[in-house]
């Protein structure tokens, strides 16, 4: 299961005093700062769905939840870096 193998890269990683850092979505309930990806897309209008139903893909599942020194950067786009701090976090 890859969720036991980001584990134990996540757990490597702050034994050796290096930041973790996760990056995840972050909307307003009605969608309207999607911008103009919603726009553009052709599947746009359709309602947000998971394999998991009622599962929220941008929430960070507890096997591999932040710890008190990780780092969590919101985004509103597909990239990290778009809008977000992360690239100074990573400089």
């Amino acid at each position: 299961m890859a969720l036991g193998y980001i584990k134990q890269l996540i757990e490597a990683a702050r034994a050796k005093g290096l930041p973790v850092i996760y990056t995840t979505g972050e909307r307003r309930p009605d969608n309207w700062d999607s911008g103009s990806w919603r726009w553009k897309s052709t599947r746009g209008h359709e309602a947000p769905t998971t394999v998991n139903g009622g599962v929220d893909g941008n929430e960070i599942v507890t096997m591999i939840a932040p710890g008190p020194r990780d780092i969590v950067i919101k985004k509103q786009k597909p990239s990290g870096f778009f809008g977000t701090n992360l690239a100074c976090y990573l400089t």
